[in-house]
Order: C-alpha cells, then sequence, then structure tokens
C-alpha cells in the first residue's frame, strides 16, 4: 500500500525544512513544490508561512497559492494552513495595513492586545500554552481528535485570526488574560497559528490526523 501524500507549497516564505521532516515522520510521502500545482494533482495541501501577512500574501499571489487553495476547497480534500498560513485563510489581514486574504474563513486578523484593565505585554507571543476546546465535542472529526485539552503547543506570534462565526473557532489559548485564537476549522480547512511541526508528541498527533483526513 503506498504512504499518503502530502504537498507543501514553497512560495519562498514558510518553515519548509521542519514541516517537511515533522510530516515524513507521521508516515507521509512528502512533495514540496516550487511551482503552483493544480488542485487536482494534490490529494492534501500544506499551506506554510511565516513573518508579515502583506508579505507572505503577496508571495501566495506570485506562486498562485491563493487560486490554488480556493480551488483545492472545493475539493474537499484535507488542507492546513500552519502559522501566517493559517492567517492566510482569513478575509482581511491588519499587519500593516489592512490586506485581503485568500477568504476562506470569514473574519480578520488582528494584532494580540491586552485584555481591558491588563498591563501591556510583550510581542511576539513565544513559547508553549495549552490548547483549551471550545465546546466538548468540536475537536471531533478534526485534526484535533487525538489532542487532550491542556496539552501544549509552540507559539510564535503577535496576530491571530478573529473568525466573524464562532463556530469556526477550533481551538484557543491565553497569552495573560488574552483569549487568541489556536485554531480554526472550516469543513476540511484547518488552520493553526501554533507550530505542529515544533510541538512535539502533541503536533506530531496533529499532523497524522490530518494525513489520515
Amino acid at each position: 500500500m503506498s504512504s499518503p501524500k502530502v504537498t507543501v507549497l514553497d512560495f519562498g516564505i514558510g518553515n519548509l525544512f521542519s514541516v517537511c521532516r515533522a510530516v515524513e515522520k507521521c508516515g507521509a510521502d512528502v512533495e514540496l513544490v516550487d511551482t503552483c500545482p493544480r488542485a487536482d494533482q494534490v490529494e492534501r495541501l500544506i499551506l506554510p508561512g511565516v513573518g508579515a501577512f502583506a508579505k507572505c500574501l503577496a508571495a501566495m499571489r506570485r506562486y498562485g497559492a491563493v487560486d490554488l487553495a480556493r480551488e483545492f476547497a472545493e475539493t474537499g480534500r484535507p488542507m492546513l494552513g500552519i502559522c501566517v498560513g493559517m492567517q492566510a485563510l482569513f478575509e482581511i489581514g491588519e499587519e500593516f495595513g489592512e490586506h485581503p486574504g485568500i477568504g476562506l474563513i470569514p473574519g480578520r486578523v488582528q494584532k494580540l492586545a491586552p485584555a481591558p484593565g491588563e498591563n501591556a505585554f510583550k510581542l511576539p507571543h513565544i513559547g508553549w500554552a495549552p490548547l483549551e476546546r471550545p465546546a466538548p465535542d468540536r475537536w471531533d472529526g478534526t485534526p484535533l481528535r487525538s489532542v487532550l485539552p491542556g496539552e501544549y503547543a509552540y507559539f510564535v506570534h503577535s496576530f491571530h485570526g478573529m473568525p466573524e462565526h464562532p463556530s469556526a473557532i477550533l481551538a484557543t489559548t491565553h497569552y495573560g488574560s488574552t483569549r487568541v485564537t489556536a485554531a480554526v476549522a472550516h469543513e476540511n480547512v484547518t488552520g493553526v497559528q501554533f507550530h505542529p511541526e515544533r510541538s512535539g508528541p502533541v503536533g506530531l498527533r496533529i499532523l497524522k490526523q490530518f494525513i489520515a483526513g
């Protein structure tokens, strides 16, 4: 039996080496592509991304990843956005002005801000934080289905997605007393703000469940 195939887009921005190694460790064949494939050539798709929202989206557009992601979402096959790749799934990003995203998840990407009455905190938010589940059955049928609430993942970010519909929030965490969107999902599309490839056994379990579809 052949191994599951995962396509990782190489549009010049992303933690590609670590992502590919983690996916391979989970038993998949990884195809790292620097030329945009057609949607019908892809079984499972990973959108990586680091840095500023606008720069990442500009690179995605030059590569063709924005149109590919929209077309691939229509196939019903699994897609995963990581870090800024997760933020790219939203309609608008507010980093250094307003910039359009892919638009698969209604909402905006906004700067982390202290809760009312809380002292200012340092940005970026860097380090391990527990994953919280907004509803008891929210992780069923998603890549987080093997995670236990309170298990830790590794974050590096200053912005996070704010979905228009709360049902799109798959997981949260806290920075100080500020509630942070840690993961989002809509049908076959999942996005994680944390780095599963840097989150130890928890991250590998998430990638394995994504690969399993």
